[in-house]
């Protein structure tokens, strides 16, 4: 796999090993297709509010699978 930064790596996983685990969820797996599908809703929501590259965004949950697809969501608006 050429260089990518991690969304690109993420949305790579997602249509080339959607049922792929991601990352666990208090014990339940969450796959690279559902994965990526909450990081596109968090950073539509973003950019539905004006949100853009290089707009700095505040993330405040607490440590979970929520704050991770909130870090990724950002970054991927």
């Amino acid at each position: 796999m050429e260089r990518k930064t991690v969304i690109q790596a993420i949305e790579y996983w997602a249509n080339h090993e959607p049922d792929r685990t991601a990352v666990w969820d208090n014990g339940t797996p969450i796959s690279y297709a559902r994965f990526w599908q909450r990081v596109q809703s968090v950073a539509a929501a973003l950019s539905a509010q004006g949100c853009g590259r290089e707009d700095c965004v505040a993330v405040y949950v607490e440590r979970s699978t929520d704050a991770i697809v909130a870090i990724y969501g950002a970054l991927a608006c």
